[in-house]
C-alpha cells in the first residue's frame, strides 16, 4: 500500500469520528416536526461538487490579484496596508474552507476533498489537515468537556469560559490581540501539528520548503514574505482570535441548543470574521454535515423549532445592530441578556412563521444524516 493511500485511510478514520458527532444531550431531534425533519433531510442530500472549489478559487483569485496590485504599486504604504488586510482576511476565509475539508464537505469526492484541503488550504496556512481534523472532531464530540474539548482548553487558558467584566474583556480580548502577544503560540501550534499524521508532516514540510525555494529562486522571495507570511503572522492571527470568541465563549452548557452561538453582521464584518457562512455555528453543531453554502437555509429551517428560536442568535459583533438581539460581545458577557430582551420586545422578536414555513418546504443542503443521540454535534 502506498504512503498516500495509507495517509488517506488515516484521515478517513479520523473523519468517521466526525460523522459520529452528536449532541451530548440526546434526543434533540425529538423537538423537530416531521416537516422540519424532511426539510433538513433534503438539505443534507443536496451537497454538490462545485460550491466548495468555486469558493476556494475565488479566495485565491483575490489573494493573487491583491498581490499583483501591491507589487505594481511598488509597495506604496497605504496600498500595502490595504493589501495585507485583505490577504489576511482571505487567509481567514481559507481557514473556514479547511473546516469544510475536515468534515469532508469541500467536495463529495473524498480524495479530492483531502488533496484540495491540503495543497490549497492547510499547507499554505502552515497547518496539517489531519491535525486540524483530529482536534476539530474532538471538539464536536466533547463540546464543553473539561478534559477532551480542545477549544474549551483554549478558552480556559484565555479566560473566555465565563467572562463578565466589560472593561477587562475589551482590554484583554479585543485590544490586546492587536499587540499579537498570542500570535507566536498560534503559529507554533500550526507548525508543530499536534496529533498530525507524521506522513503528512513530512509532505507538508517538503511542500513548504519547495514553495519557499521556488519564490526565492524566481526572485519573489521578499514578496512572498511581505504578502503571505507577514499577513499570516499578524492580520490572520488577530482575526482568528476574534472569530474564535464568537463560537462558544460564555455559553458553557450541556444543552445542545444553548451551548453554541449563531450570529449575523454586516457584509464587511463577515468577510473578515465569518467568511463562508461560518457564523451560523449553532446550525453547524446540530448538523455538522451540512456544507457552508447550505447552512443559511438550514438556519432558516430550524427557526421553526421553538428551542432553536430561543437559542443564542446575535446580530453584530461588538455592537448590536437590532434591538431584538444582542451583539456577540454583549452575549458573551451576559448570556442572560437574551431572555431579557425578548421579554421586553416580544413582538419584535417573534419569528416570521410564514417565511419560515415556506423555506422549510424548499430548502436544500448536504451530506451525512445527523445521528439521534449521545456524544456531541
Amino acid at each position: 500500500m502506498s504512503q498516500n493511500s495509507e495517509l488517506i485511510q488515516h484521515e478517513d478514520r479520523v473523519r468517521q469520528r466526525c460523522r459520529a458527532s452528536r449532541p451530548k444531550v440526546g434526543g434533540f431531534k425529538g423537538e423537530l416536526s416531521p416537516e422540519t425533519k424532511e426539510a433538513v433531510k433534503d438539505i443534507h442530500n443536496s451537497r454538490d461538487n462545485w460550491h466548495g472549489p468555486l469558493g476556494l478559487f475565488i479566495d485565491w483569485l483575490v489573494i493573487v490579484g491583491v498581490a499583483v496590485i501591491v507589487v505594481l504599486s511598488r509597495y506604496q504604504p497605504l496600498v500595502y496596508l490595504a493589501g495585507a488586510l485583505i490577504v489576511g482576511g482571505r487567509q481567514r476565509a481559507l481557514r473556514s474552507l479547511m473546516h469544510e475539508a475536515s468534515h469532508s464537505k469541500l467536495t463529495r469526492h473524498g480524495p479530492l476533498n483531502i488533496w484540495l484541503g491540503r495543497i490549497f488550504i492547510a499547507w499554505p496556512l502552515f497547518s496539517g489537515l489531519s491535525a486540524y481534523t483530529c482536534a476539530h472532531c474532538e471538539h464536536h464530540r466533547h463540546l464543553w468537556d473539561d478534559r477532551r474539548d480542545p477549544k474549551l482548553l483554549g478558552y480556559l487558558r484565555l479566560g473566555l469560559v465565563n467572562p463578565r467584566d466589560m472593561k477587562n474583556f475589551v482590554g484583554k480580548h479585543l485590544l490586546k490581540p492587536l499587540l499579537m502577544v498570542h500570535a507566536p503560540f498560534q503559529v507554533a501550534a500550526d507548525l508543530i501539528g499536534r496529533d498530525e499524521d507524521r506522513r503528512e508532516t513530512r509532505l507538508r514540510i517538503a511542500f513548504l520548503v519547495a514553495v519557499s525555494a521556488l519564490f526565492v529562486v524566481t526572485g519573489f522571495g521578499l514578496d512572498f514574505l511581505l504578502l503571505w507570511v507577514l499577513p499570516y503572522a499578524t492580520v490572520y492571527q488577530i482575526l482568528r482570535y476574534w472569530s474564535d470568541i464568537a463560537d462558544h465563549a460564555g455559553l458553557r452548557s450541556d444543552d445542545p441548543w444553548q451551548s453554541t452561538r449563531s450570529w449575523d453582521a454586516s457584509w464587511l464584518v463577515r468577510q473578515f470574521l465569518a467568511p463562508h457562512n461560518s457564523n451560523w455555528h449553532l446550525a453547524h453543531h446540530l448538523y455538522p454535515a451540512v456544507p457552508h453554502y447550505r447552512i443559511r437555509r438550514l438556519d432558516r429551517t430550524l427557526q421553526a423549532v421553538p428551542s432553536y428560536q430561543q437559542a443564542h442568535h446575535c446580530d453584530g459583533f461588538v455592537r448590536a445592530r437590532r434591538d431584538c438581539r444582542p451583539s456577540v460581545v454583549q452575549d458573551v458577557l451576559a448570556p442572560e441578556r437574551l431572555a431579557q430582551i425578548r421579554s421586553r420586545r416580544p413582538a419584535q422578536c417573534r419569528p416570521r412563521a410564514a417565511l419560515l414555513s415556506g423555506c422549510a418546504r424548499t430548502c436544500p443542503a448536504s451530506a451525512l444524516r445527523p445521528a439521534e443521540t449521545s456524544d456531541n454535534g
